[in-house]
């Protein structure tokens, strides 16, 4: 993970910018490579293990899990990200992924910050499975459904990581040396692209708004906003929001 802190005595010009666009995107080929041996060597250990009924077996078997996981993550924002990169490159696009916040000791992840010279977007990936998305507006939580098993919460909430996300840059906008006008005041947008199989249900009209000729699904979470879009529509949300702020 790349954990982008500054200290006090660091200024724009000193402050070491995390890896953004080709070099992001080794990074994150680099740590989806990783993942998949971490998750090679324990399958291989969890097998061998089982078959003495050892223990170890079960803590091997579970480390597996969590670096299939990893390995899927990294490999949807590698994804995404070389979308970004054939799509916005030419337009002095920073894409910088995989940063860490650490608000009141917890550490929480921006899976994509994007920045273009006078706009800036906060992106998070979310591959749930064979389901659909579903907002609950009295509670302001997403659920997932999964055919006729009910409804269970997502968790943790992407609505309440993206919230953070702009506190978070006010407080570390050295790191990518920007000015205390840029990080607070340059246009911005939060954004949910629901990957893989999982799909976003149909709401009400009213939670829908136009940017330029098409309707995206804007869902509030603590007064703040977030956009909820499939994965294959990111570029095109992405292209029609940075029209309407340059119109």
């Amino acid at each position: 993970m790349v954990v982008a802190t500054t200290k006090a005595s660091q200024t724009p010009q000193t402050a070491k910018i995390p890896p953004c666009n080709k070099a992001g995107l080794k990074m994150l080929q680099g740590q989806k490579n990783l993942y998949t041996i971490i998750f090679l060597v324990g399958s291989i250990s969890a097998l061998g293990f089982s078959l003495t009924g050892h223990l170890l077996g079960l803590l091997a078997i579970g480390g597996s899990y969590s670096a299939a996981d990893n390995t899927a993550k990294y490999a949807r924002l590698e994804k995404v990200l070389t979308l970004l990169l054939d799509k916005f490159g030419e337009f002095g696009m920073q894409a910088f992924p995989v940063l860490t916040m650490q608000e009141k000791g917890e550490y929480t992840y921006i899976d994509l910050y994007v920045r273009f010279p006078k706009e800036q977007i906060f992106i998070e990936t979310r591959s749930l499975g064979d389901g659909s998305v579903i907002y609950n507006e009295s509670k302001e939580t997403l659920y997932l459904k999964r055919g006729k098993k009910g409804l269970s919460k997502v968790v943790p909430c992407p609505l309440s990581g993206l919230n953070e996300s702009k506190k978070w840059l006010s407080k570390n906008r050295q790191t990518f040396g920007l000015s205390s006008r840029q990080a607070t005041k340059d246009p911005t947008v939060k954004v949910l692209a629901i990957c893989g199989e999982t799909q976003i249900s149909i709401h009400r009209d009213h939670l829908y708004t136009r940017i330029g000729e098409r309707r995206y699904l804007m869902l509030s979470k603590r007064g703040s906003t977030t956009f909820v879009v499939q994965q294959e529509e990111l570029a095109m949300f992405i292209s029609d929001w940075l029209s309407q702020c340059r119109s």
